[in-house]
């Protein structure tokens, strides 16, 4: 998606229709390595409304990519709209700190992208990848819809699906929901905060362990239920600054 955010500080200043969202960040990632030509390869879809901001629309045009922005939300709807507001908290020794807690929530909106919604843009079902930020129940359906509307198509070939879990979706309630989903893509990429949760863990306070990374990560390859044999999966768990731990799932075979 692409989200327009209004966003409030603890010392009270606020900043109005930050650009941001997934969608937007994973192109402007994919951007960052293609030059010249292949940026027109990246393609995306935004829905919007006829208020979609002018000046937001050439900002990301500029990026040179295939962009697509379908105004068919209504007249008064500029796009996805959130709220964020950051909270003061304390730290291990009582002291104030400038971000503890958060709160978001959408204005208006969500505007998802789903694969019914690449059907009026054949080239889209020609993408060679797919990044997906979406509930794991929400996976389970979307990537074989997707795949069933490559095949009525004509597209034999299988797409390489990424997919970063929805954040409001990672809770323990959610972990054989999880297992299941990650057997239909081929990249899993959550943050560390965001594993820990689907293992009943908050570790978001905790001073940083790699065994606390690890520990999550290990526990999801005993319990998986592994079912795109024919591939490789890859899984980057993302930790900030601290970089990322990236482990594979490798199919064995015999000669």
């Amino acid at each position: 998606m692409c989200i327009l955010d209004d966003l409030y500080f603890p010392n009270g200043e606020t900043k109005s229709r930050v650009l941001g969202g997934s969608g937007v960040y994973s192109i402007l990632g994919a951007r960052l390595f293609s030059r010249n030509e292949s940026a027109k390869r990246l393609s995306w879809l935004i829905r919007a409304g006829n208020a979609f901001p002018r000046e937001i629309n050439d900002r990301l045009e500029g990026w040179d990519t295939d962009l697509i922005v379908e105004k068919g939300e209504g007249d008064e709807v500029e796009c996805t709209r959130g709220e964020l507001r950051y909270f003061r908290g304390e730290n291990e020794g009582g002291g104030d700190v400038e971000f503890g807690s958060k709160t978001y929530k959408y204005i208006t909106g969500p505007y998802r992208i789903e694969p019914r919604h690449l059907t009026l843009y054949p080239r889209l079902l020609h993408s060679s990848t797919y990044h997906f930020l979406t509930s794991p129940l929400d996976t389970l359906a979307q990537v074989p819809e997707l795949l069933d509307l490559r095949y009525h198509s004509g597209i034999q070939t299988p797409p390489l699906v990424i997919w970063e879990p929805l954040p409001p979706t990672c809770k323990s309630s959610e972990l054989e929901n999880l297992m299941n989903a990650i057997a239909v893509v081929d990249i899993f990429s959550p943050n560390h905060i965001e594993l820990a949760h689907f293992f009943g863990l908050d570790i978001s306070n905790l001073i940083f362990s790699r065994c606390l990374i690890e520990r999550p990560r290990q526990k999801d390859y005993e319990t998986g239920n592994w079912k795109r044999e024919e591939r490789n999966s890859d899984h980057p768990l993302w930790s900030g600054g601290l970089l990322c731990l990236v482990s594979q799932t490798v199919k064995m075979g015999m000669d």
